[in-house]
């Protein structure tokens, strides 16, 4: 979702209302591997870093914490204890992949709850590419890159457009697809692309289905009649409608083998686009090191909450493989990474500290089976939904930290 801008009053107000309504959690359960991020984005950022028992907190005493977060809401336990209904929630049992052999059963899974038996499209998607196109509103960016445009074509006039922004001088081993989330494009979030940029790493910016510059047509269902294509919840008219939100990702995926088979690919995304990044790198191996950001939490901590879009709780798609699993998966395999971004004082989605329940419990199960690694990292520096100057900053630190080894 796209975050507002709100004048101090009615941001008071809403910290007010959301502190209020979460009064009622209690208990806190600190047996969990995260990060916490608090280092301001201008300072250098260490390599992030676990101990043995994989938990990391990042603090440094030069820098106040909590600048834009009201002391009644660090304080409302809605947003630091985790709720007594879900304390005794046994993770362990929830997630049903022990070995390698699982791993593969569990995407098997996957791929039916998206596509049905035909199977993944992986290879055979139609992209078109425009390249070197005019961006007049992107001047910024248009200095310091050529932008291609990616069209991927999908059934039912629905189509995702994605622009690649290949710096001028490209410093950096990884490309690094970011996808937006609800409410925005990723032309919404030029400040932060150019700041990839200008590190030096190829970026492609995408768009979920029926937002940014996707189109939202009109599509004419058998029996029912003409529905106008403007909210997701709509796309459930249409055949396995999952697969509108994973097409585009895997058809990108597919032209960068084409065109740039020897660079490795990180993928970042904040809401919905983190949601989209643990589904794709759950199911596609190619995705080497993912950071979904405010995008996902297990359908056990939803409680009497909204429930948001319907691709969060899919039953196909959460029968095959519920959340936990979905980042066991898209955190297993050789160089493999996945670290979660949560906002603990998010105003919209997916804040708390929840994450208590599941993080240390996939973490173990990801080192049990082997090789790969899943990490938590708690941004307290802010209270928006959106990726901060310090995840930004965090994420290219572990970029940094991780560069591939040649073959």
């Amino acid at each position: 979702m796209k975050p507002s801008r709100r004048w101090p009053f009615a941001r008071t107000v809403l910290w007010l209302s959301l502190g209020l309504a979460a009064g009622f959690y209690a208990g806190q359960n600190d047996e969990a591997t995260w990060w916490r991020i608090t280092h301001p984005f201008g300072d250098p950022a260490p390599t992030p870093t676990a101990d043995a028992d994989g938990v990391g907190r990042i603090t440094e005493a030069s820098y106040k914490q909590y600048t834009d977060v009201p002391q009644f809401v660090r304080q409302s336990t809605g947003y630091t204890r985790v709720d007594p209904r879900v304390e005794n929630v046994d993770v362990g049992s929830l997630i049903r992949i022990h070995s390698s052999d699982d791993v593969v059963a569990r995407r098997v899974e996957m791929v039916r709850a998206i596509w049905g038996d035909a199977g993944s499209p992986a290879g055979t998607l139609p992209l078109r590419v425009e390249h070197n196109i005019a961006t007049p509103d992107m001047p910024g960016l248009a200095k310091m890159a050529t932008i291609d445009r990616l069209t991927v074509d999908l059934d039912s006039d629905l189509r995702s457009i994605a622009y690649h922004f290949r710096p001028h001088r490209v410093t950096q081993p990884w490309t690094i697809i970011y996808h937006e989330g609800h409410g925005a494009g990723f032309e919404d979030r030029q400040a932060m692309i150019e700041r990839l940029v200008a590190q030096g790493y190829p970026v492609i910016g995408m768009s979920m289905p029926l937002m940014g510059m996707n189109p939202r047509p009109t599509v004419r269902v058998p029996a029912v009649g003409p529905i106008k294509l403007n909210e997701h919840d709509k796309l459930i008219w249409l055949d396995h409608p999952l697969h509108y939100f994973i097409d585009p990702v895997v058809a990108v995926l597919d032209y960068l083998q084409r065109t740039e088979p020897d660079r490795p690919v990180a993928m970042m995304g904040l809401s919905g686009g983190g949601w989209t990044t643990t589904v794709v790198a759950a199911i596609d191996t190619r995705v080497v090191r993912s950071y979904p950001v405010a995008g996902t939490q297990p359908i056990y901590l939803r409680g009497d909450k909204p429930w948001a879009d319907f691709e969060q709780s899919w039953p196909p798609l959460y029968r095959a493989a519920n959340t936990m699993e979905m980042h066991v998966l898209g955190s297993h395999g050789l160089r493999r990474a996945q670290m979660q971004v949560l906002n603990q004082y998010d105003a919209c989605c997916f804040g708390g500290v929840g994450y208590q329940t599941y993080a240390g419990e996939v973490t173990r199960r990801v080192d049990a089976i082997g090789p790969g690694a899943f990490n938590v990292w708690i941004d307290d520096t802010h209270a928006e939904h959106q990726i901060s100057d310090a995840a930004l900053k965090w994420i290219i630190s572990d970029l940094h930290a991780h560069e591939p080894v040649a073959q």
